[in-house]
């Protein structure tokens, strides 16, 4: 009688592969140094964008005739999506596809890139940060996935460890390259940039990138997500406004206070 695929011994070989992993693997041949490539270009483009406009804030004032607070909030607010809806921006992507997350990710991340040098409204620049944000908690936690998903565990330690110094090289890399941006250019060809590096990532991951996915991981936690982007909204929003209002105001405290709550509600 002929064995079936969940009976084979481990060392038959007409065993077929039981996880999304070996699926992959058993199809065409995965170029390894491509896709670390490809999701280094990626990680580093969404990571850059945190710091890129640092430098640029003065040109931006005057353009913009942007308040204090509105130029805290240029900066923030792509924080404070990333930082939100990282968790289950992640989550999807393990579940229906960390190529598809990717190119979706780099798209949104291009197209808010793409419409913000045409614009000289701060609050526009503000929503088109957050645009920018949405994108980024799509890509960031596929790179690390897509690594996990396709290398051979004899490679993944090494890979792995080259994601984690593009991941910390970056920010620094963002504020120098818009500084030299800022000394031939205005603060537009920042975007600019991010339009190029995110098209060239789509391009790469289109190409290169493996579709990896769990389809028959445990189901999609909506009430988690939901308290758990609440809960990093809330954090991430009271540290950033608390050196406006200080740290001891009433608002600040009950900020924080909310967000560990409902951090503390979804581990539970």
């Amino acid at each position: 009688m002929t064995a079936s695929v969940t009976d084979a011994a481990p060392g038959d070989p007409t065993a077929q592969p039981t996880s999304p992993e070996r699926a992959a693997a058993a199809g065409p041949p995965v170029n390894h140094t491509r896709v670390l490539v490809v999701t280094c270009v990626a990680l580093a483009t969404v990571i850059s964008a945190m710091s890129s406009l640092n430098v640029a804030l003065p040109s931006i004032a005057a353009d913009t005739h942007a308040s204090q607070t509105r130029l805290s909030w240029i900066i923030d607010a792509y924080s404070l999506v990333f930082a939100a809806l990282l968790l289950p921006a992640g989550a999807l992507g393990d579940r229906f596809g960390r190529r598809r997350a990717l190119l979706i990710g780099l798209l949104i991340f291009g197209a808010g890139s793409a419409a913000a040098p045409f614009t000289s409204s701060a609050t526009a620049l503000i929503g088109l940060r957050c645009v920018l944000g949405l994108g980024a908690a799509l890509v960031m936690p596929a790179t690390l996935s897509t690594i996990t998903g396709t290398f051979p565990r004899e490679r993944r330690a090494a890979a792995v460890g080259v994601w984690a110094a593009v991941a910390g090289a970056s920010a620094v890399v963002g504020v120098l390259t818009s500084g030299l941006l800022l000394e031939a250019w205005s603060w537009r060809s920042v975007f600019v940039l991010g339009v190029i590096l995110a098209a060239a990532a789509a391009l790469g991951t289109w190409r290169f990138v493996p579709d990896s996915a769990d389809p028959h991981g445990p189901r999609l936690d909506v009430v988690g997500a939901v308290i758990s982007v609440a809960g990093l909204g809330a954090l991430v929003y009271s540290i950033i406004e608390a050196p406006e209002h200080g740290w001891l105001d009433a608002a600040t405290l009950t900020g924080l206070g909310i967000g560990v709550v409902l951090l503390v509600g979804f581990v539970a």
